[in-house]
């Protein structure tokens, strides 16, 4: 008001809202509408809720997602939750969803029910996405049938009572029931749910409907927009500390997340296949990783640990107490590009990397002479984990489709003992190529597969931008007629993936920069090292610069300090 005043006071002729005013209130909704957008972008946890365009998809939220809490009390209980072992807060849930379980679920209802169980860190959880929602507008009717979704990295208890092995798994339920049955998402239509589910609907012209509804258990609630995203891993000079910290928490994400999908203990074959990933982690990670502590514990007390997911757990909180796992609190930001949650794949990726790199890397050096693992065997091994623990389903059957046909020669270029014909490094580099050129035909397959989406034709040379390195980043990984030069490639691998190499650029012909993980979304890519959740700071700090300069001219133009003085 004290502004307000001087102003009428010593310049009636001029307009009451001053141009400094105008930019002031400008700054201000501007710095506002950009922190609401970075906090929605930063909402990581679900796919659904918080975006307008789901119509008719009924999110299940978990605890503390109520849109009524102060947001204060919810930064507050975020910070209390990120001082709490996943043992208190899976305690935490199981009274929770005691009281709060789906009615639409466990209950039987007049109405039939499509249920998706998802997780929002799938890539193909996110494709699939459009289609769900589409279809969820296309058959809606109040009294005819209700579309949900459920993340199970926050409802990881209901999804291991509904045997979710994999993501997305779309489940129906029929009139009056609350018996559950699979429906296949490839078969998705309003055919397929008609015949069974056994109902009777006239499909609705498309369209997006403005009213969204959420859905805990009781309460409906509007919601606010999210998406999520991740990508690369940063710059040559900060690459090793950024792996550590993104692989290892990606290994202790799979930890809680990934490996006990049901309820009870392991059956003999993950079990199996579990026990060997533990093992071939053990003997490929660089020593200087302090993530061999809790490796070790497991390996010592598998027995246990395959029997029940709380003896897992416990080991993973004795080594999260003593810091022992993960560098940072969350994925680096050009592993997630910001989005809270989002960054798992990206940092999965970086952790077999890191792993095939390793094994040859100790093996040449006599660090494991007595080893079981030969590159055929360790392919083998990843191939099982994949199979067995990696929850995204499309994902997963590319994968085993791309191994068990033997693609780019797997079965010839690795196996279980050093051929004569070859020396020993070029045996053991031969299995990190491998999985490089399978990372990069999946950059490939990705971008061809959101190029059929937005509808345009993909070229040779868009193929070449998505494989990494790229010239620029290595140029003399690159021959004259396109194809690599294997040598020099292993040795790019080397340094980026392998702690204590030397990076010399002039080695590889050019600069050395990002390792370059294709997401299907470029255009929301983050550009450089600036996070969506400081945009707001510096907004807001330009703007008070803004301010304080026109401030200051005004003043001295209308003389008002003199005034004052008097």
């Amino acid at each position: 008001m004290f502004e307000l005043e001087v102003e009428l006071k010593y310049a009636p002729m001029r307009p009451p809202v001053t141009f400094h005013v105008v930019i002031k209130t400008v700054a201000i909704v501007v710095i506002a509408t950009t922190k609401s957008v970075a906090r929605t972008v930063q909402n990581g946890k679900y796919l659904y809720f918080g975006d307008p365009s789901t119509g008719n998809v009924i999110e299940f939220l978990g605890p503390g997602d109520s849109l009524k809490e102060d947001n204060e009390n919810k930064q507050q209980q975020q910070t209390t939750d990120d001082e709490k072992s996943s043992e208190d807060l899976a305690v935490e849930y199981d009274e929770w969803y005691e009281s709060h379980k789906p009615s639409f679920l466990v209950e039987p209802q007049r109405i039939p029910r499509v249920v998706e169980f998802y997780a929002p860190w799938c890539p193909h959880c996110k494709h699939y996405k459009p289609h769900y929602v589409e279809l969820a507008n296309e058959v809606r009717s109040a009294s005819n049938i209700k579309f949900y979704a459920i993340a199970c990295t926050v409802h990881h208890k209901i999804c291991e009572e509904f045997n979710v092995s994999g993501f997305p798994t779309i489940k129906g339920l029929k009139s009056g029931s609350n018996e559950t049955i699979e429906l296949a998402q490839n078969e998705m239509s309003a055919e397929y749910l008609s015949q069974k589910l056994g109902i009777a609907f006239t499909p609705i012209d498309n369209g997006i409907n403005s009213e969204q509804r959420v859905e805990t258990t009781s309460e409906k609630r509007k919601p606010l927009p999210s998406q999520p995203k991740n990508h690369g891993i940063g710059e040559i000079s900060f690459r090793n500390a950024q792996i550590l910290s993104d692989a290892k928490l990606s290994f202790d994400f799979a930890l809680k997340q990934g490996i006990f999908m049901s309820i009870g203990s392991l059956d003999d074959e993950r079990a199996t296949h579990f026990s060997e990933w533990i093992a071939l982690l053990h003997q490929s990670l660089p020593l200087s990783w302090n993530i061999h502590d809790l490796i070790y514990d497991i390996l010592v007390d598998m027995d246990e640990v395959v029997k029940d997911e709380n003896n897992l757990l416990r080991l993973v909180n004795k080594h999260k107490e003593k810091g022992k796992v993960g560098t940072l609190p969350k994925w680096s930001i050009s592993c997630s590009h910001g989005m809270d949650g989002d960054g798992y794949t990206c940092g999965l990726w970086e952790l077999f990397h890191v792993m095939t790199v390793g094994l040859s890397e100790r093996m040449l050096l006599g660090h494991e002479i007595d080893s079981d693992f030969s590159t055929s065997r360790a392919a083998d091994v990843l191939r099982n984990y994949v199979a067995s623990f990696f929850g995204c389903s499309e994902c997963q059957k590319h994968f085993l489709s791309m191994y068990d046909s033997c693609s780019f020669d797997r079965c010839s270029r690795l196996t279980n003992d050093i051929p004569f014909d070859v020396s020993p490094l070029e045996h053991w580099r031969e299995l990190p190529l491998w999985l490089w050129e399978v990372h990069n035909d999946v950059n490939v397959r990705l971008m061809k597969e959101k190029a059929k989406r937005d509808g345009r034709t993909v070229s040779h040379m868009d193929e070449i931008a998505v494989q990494w390195p790229s010239r620029e980043e290595c140029g003399l990984c690159w021959r004259d007629d396109s194809s690599w030069d294997s040598v020099t490639v292993y040795s790019f691998l080397r340094h980026s993936y392998w702690p204590g190499a030397t990076m010399d650029a002039s080695q590889f012909g050019r600069k050395i920069s990002a390792v370059y993980h294709f997401d299907d979304d470029d255009s929301k890519q983050i550009s450089g090292f600036i996070s969506l959740e400081y945009i707001p700071f510096i907004l807001l700090l330009v703007g008070s610069i803004f301010t304080v300069v026109i401030r200051a001219r005004d003043f001295k133009q209308k003389g008002m300090h003199k005034k004052l003085d008097l």
